[in-house]
Formats: structure tokens, sequence, C-alpha cells
């Protein structure tokens, strides 16, 4: 019986996708999935397991050329499975090009069925054709390994025999032997464990008492005898260590509460207890100070009989001031390169982050600028420009790491965040942010100080976080069209008077979008872009004041935007005085009737769509 044939078709139009259904339909072992979104390939290849892909050159979302190579990767899931790449004509480059990225076919949509079924059995037979055959290399691999294996320790056994009439046996030798299930292992456990049991008992006899003085002579901790209630104190080898209260020992006193201060000897006293009533061995940490230096140690604390203990005193002065070391190294590196940002790229130390590390996948972005900051910078000195974006940024920072976000770069005054888990982190990050800046505010102001004025914007897309640089210096960066859309979007903030706008994409995102307040401004198209993006303000960023009289002119602005864009410019304009009157500030409803006073005086261009196009950064 031939085996299953499964078939991911990766393509946006869905009637190519169906008339390739229809085509597969009368196939009984060949099964169908289909995937319209190039971004979401990589998790439907996974979760169908394909034997052959085909996939559409031709798609908006992604460059056809760009998901090869994806697919192509060598830590994708589809590296090895065949990829019949489709087109809608004959390219001799766009073909070189595929096979060059790893295509193992091109065909020119839509095939004929018989072809587009023989292809697809083809490529399938030898995709099966090659698992099998790395299955049975590798079992085949792993049988020649146990045997060449049990050879090796069948010698090792033998050997072991002479060794034993030369005295030079080590059971060693024969650890990984004895770990076997099989009788060979079991000969091995039997023949060691009698050797083993011979030894032992020669070397009990023999070097007992010799081996006990010489193991407590050379052991690095004091040792120390004393009984349940404290008293008799007895020094095991107290001539290789300093003893706290030497002098009182050796005048004869030898309760745990004639060498120890009170508060220390009470806690010795209570593991003395707790060891004589449980059995278990006790563990503590204290610090004394002897010859005028403060000394750590660990204390271990066994029961040995019916009354009295033994007593394990470490000196771990030396451990302690490397984990303060270490702290403080840990601490530093994590300034430069936060915790967060090695979880991102699943690393668990620093120094395993290498140039050219990166994660690709679709996250919120967000970028933040303080407002006519040269002209606050202009009356400053150097130092004083430094204190004031310090002191702003130690406010701010903390609440994109409260809300899971990572900072990839300050930019001056301003900075550049990523958050991994979405819009709905960034989104709350970005008002927190603003509250922050407010309280501030609320300080400068209080000391004769201008107020400040931080615009942030943020979008949602695909883009790619990781490490750029060279060998003797790298950084944290982000790559993507979205990143410079996102940094458009908050050079935008300061032509609408807002501090906070989102793209129409980051509001479709959100998991609960009316827990905000927020309108609709524009369709713009920012520099460097030729598509409009919807423009929303985050009303809950602005203060108190700004945030009532905006709900409270809502319904004004927004009949006005809508009579601009079915072209009622008169309506328009008169809606926006309206929002004017109660709120003379709204930088919005200016603009909008600059532009109906313009378009009312020359005329409505012959291509207008209402969205407004930006020349500006």
């Amino acid at each position: 019986m031939d085996d299953p044939i499964s078939v991911l078709l990766i393509d946006d139009q869905s009637i190519i996708s169906e008339a390739v259904r229809r085509m597969l339909a009368p196939e009984q072992d060949i099964v169908f999935h289909y995937c319209n979104d190039p971004l979401q390939a990589l998790k439907v290849a996974k979760e169908c397991h394909p034997t052959v892909i085909l996939q559409d050159l031709v798609m908006p979302q992604m460059d056809g050329l760009l998901l090869v190579r994806f697919l192509r990767s060598r830590d994708a899931p589809t590296h090895q499975i065949p990829l019949i790449v489709l087109s809608s004509k004959e390219e001799p480059l766009v073909k070189a090009q595929a096979f060059e990225l790893g295509a193992n076919d091109y065909l020119v949509k839509l095939p004929d069925r018989v072809e587009l079924i023989a292809r697809i059995r083809y490529h399938s037979r030898a995709y099966t054709n090659l698992l099998k055959r790395q299955e049975a290399e590798a079992l085949l691999r792993d049988e020649n390994l146990r045997q060449a294996l049990y050879i090796q320790q069948v010698d090792k056994l033998t050997q072991a025999a002479f060794t034993v009439e030369q005295d030079t046996f080590q059971p060693e030798s024969l650890s990984d032997v004895v770990n076997r299930g099989d009788e060979l292992g079991q000969l091995a456990r039997v023949f060691t464990h009698m050797i083993k049991t011979v030894k032992a008992r020669e070397k009990e006899l023999l070097d007992a008492n010799a081996q006990n003085r010489a193991l407590i002579a050379a052991m690095p901790d004091l040792l120390m005898r004393v009984k349940d209630d404290g008293t008799h104190l007895e020094m095991i080898n107290s001539d290789r260590h300093d003893v706290f209260n030497a002098e009182q020992f050796a005048a004869g006193k030898n309760s745990v509460y004639d060498l120890l201060p009170p508060d220390l000897a009470e806690k010795r006293m209570y593991y003395i207890r707790k060891a004589m009533q449980t059995g278990e061995l006790q563990v503590y940490e204290q610090q004394l100070t002897i010859h005028d230096q403060p000394q750590d140690e660990e204390v271990r604390l066994v029961k040995t009989g019916d009354d009295e203990l033994l007593i394990i005193r470490r000196d771990i002065t030396e451990r302690k001031q490397a984990e303060v070391t270490l702290q403080r190294l840990k601490d530093a590196y994590a300034r430069f390169f936060p915790s967060e940002y090695l979880q991102f790229l699943r690393k668990d130390s620093v120094t395993e982050v290498q140039l050219g590390d990166y994660v690709s996948k679709t996250m919120a972005v967000m970028f933040s600028d303080i407002r006519s900051f040269t002209n606050l910078s202009e009356s400053m000195t150097p130092q004083e420009n430094f204190n004031f974006v310090n002191t702003y940024l130690k406010r701010v920072s903390p609440e994109i790491r409260n809300h899971y976000g990572i900072i990839v770069k300050f930019l001056g005054d301003g900075m550049m965040a990523v958050f991994p888990e979405g819009a709905d982190d960034a989104v709350a990050a970005g008002i927190a942010k603003q509250k922050r800046v407010q309280e501030y505010n609320e300080e400068r102001q209080a000391t004769g100080n201008l107020r400040l004025q931080v615009g942030i914007g943020i979008h949602v897309g695909h883009m790619m976080l990781g490490m750029v640089g060279e060998d003797s210096r790298i950084q944290g960066d982000a790559f993507s069209d979205n990143v410079n859309l996102t940094a458009r979007l908050e050079g935008l903030t300061k032509f609408y008077g807002a501090s906070m706008l989102i793209s129409g994409q980051t509001l479709e995102y959100l998991s609960n979008p009316a827990q905000y307040q927020m309108r609709f401004l524009d369709r713009a198209i920012v520099k460097g872009r030729n598509e409009a993006i919807a423009v929303y303000e985050v009303l809950d960023a602005e203060t108190e004041e700004i945030y009532n009289l905006k709900l409270q002119t809502q319904a004004n602005f927004e009949q006005g935007i809508n009579c601009y864009r079915d072209r009622a410019f008169t309506d328009a304009k008169a809606c926006f005085e309206q929002v004017l009157a109660v709120n003379s500030l709204d930088k919005t409803a200016k603009l909008y009737i600059e532009r109906v006073e313009w378009l009312l005086e020359h005329g409505v261009p012959e291509n207008w769509n209402d969205a407004w196009t930006f020349s500006e950064k």
C-alpha cells in the first residue's frame, strides 16, 4: 500500500485553493491542506506535516522568494519537504532564483491536473523514501554501535581478570559494563562486587585507624563534639583552625554559652535541639569576628549518639565575597544587556549571545520622543542635559519592563521598545508612560520649569530583533519596514497635537479595544510609503483636562471626519469649528479646517481619496 500524501498549498487566492482542491479530490490517498497567509506557513506546516508544499510566488503579505528562503532555512521544519513553486507565467529568472533558494519544482498555474498529480506523487514518494532511508540508516548505525560496544566491553571484562592477579584492578574500569541489563552486565556486577568486598575488608583491617586520623587532620573544616545541652564542647582538629574566643576555651570554658555571644549561642542551641529531635542534618550560617576580622561561617550539625552531636564549621568568607562580586557583575551586565533580552533570544547567559542571533516574529513596536527637546537643551549645560535626560528616562523606562516590553535602544531623549506579546502590552505601557510624564510635569511646574510634551507611536507588524555590529562591539536592534513606519507614526504626534498614536493594525490586534477611549484621526501616507495607514489617537494617554475636552467634542469631531470623507467640506468645517469652540487646543480640528479651506478654494483633485500625504518626518 502506498504511503499517504499530504499536500499544503500556500496561496493568498482562495479561488486557486478551490481549483487545486478539486483537482486532488478524486485521489483517495491525497490529503489537501490550505494556508492563505504566508506569515502562518511554518505554523501550519508543523501542524499538518505535508509531504509536498505548493507555494505561490506572488502574495501581498510577503515576497514569494523570501518565503522560499524561510521554508528552506535549516532550522525550519520544512527544510527537506519537497517544494513546488507556482507562478502565473514562465519567468526564467524567477525560476532560477527559486531553484537556487531550494525549490524542487516549478509550475505555471493552473497546471494540468494529470501533470500536477504526477509531480505531487513523484516528489512525495521521493520525500517519503528519504525519510525511510534516514530512519533505516539510523537504526543500522545504532545496531553497529551496540555490537561494537558489546565486543569492547567483553574485552574490558577479560582484561579486568588479569589485573586482579596483578593487584591493579580498578572497579571504575568496568563502570560502563556493569550498567548493562544483559548477562554480560550481570557477570560484571558480580565480579566487581566480589573484588570490592575483598578489598574493602582488607582495607578496613589494615588502615582504618590511620585513615581516620589522616582524614580528620586534612579536613578544611573545624570539627567539634558537643553534648545535647551545649556543654563539654571538644575541639577535634583545632590546631589547624582559628577558634572564636580561644582564650575562654583554653581556660576550661567548654559550653556553647561560654564561647559564643548570647544571640549566636541561642541560635546554636536551637539547631542542636532540632538535630537531636529530628535526627536530620542541620545547616545554618553565621558571622563572627576573629582577630578583628569578620568571618562568615557555615555550621553543620549531625546527631552521632543519644546525647552527642558533631559540629562541622566551615569558613565561607571567600565564597560570600565571590557571591557579592558575581552579583555585582550580573547587575552590571544587566544594565547593558537586560535579562528579558536574553529570554527573548532564548539564551541562558550573556556569554552565549553571538553576533547575528535574532528572532523573527510579529510584535508591537513603540517609538517615543520629547517634543522640542532641542529648544530645551539649548538652555542647559552639557551636564544638565545628561542629568535631565537620565532623570526623564529613569521615570518612564520601568513602565516598559512592567508591561513585558524590551527597550531595544535609547535615542537621546527618546527610545525604541518592542513588545513580543503584542499590542495589549504596548498600549498599556504607552498610557502608563504618559502618566509618569504627567507626574513629572507637576514637579517641574512646581519648580518653575516648562512642562514636557512626549509623543508616542505604536504599530504592530512582523520584524526581526537580534544582534548587530562587529566582532568587538555588538548591540541589539530591530529590522523591518514596520519599524520605520512606527518612527514615522511617532513623528505625526506633533502634527496632530496628540500624546499617543496607534495604527489601525495595532487596533486590530488589541484583545479588548473597548477598554480604551480612542478617536479616529486620519488616513495618512507617511514619508517613504505609498499606502495610507489608519491613525488613531488614544485619549487615555492625555491629561485629565484634555481627555475630558476631547471626549466632550468627540461626537462633533467624528461627524466632521465623516463629512470630510463624504466631500461635504462646508459641513465638515462647521463641525470642526464647533470642536474648537469647546477645545481651542485641538490641533487636529485646526488641521482639518486648513485642509477643508484649501479644498474649497482650489477644488478637489481628481485622484483625491481622503488620505493625506505627509512630506515631513
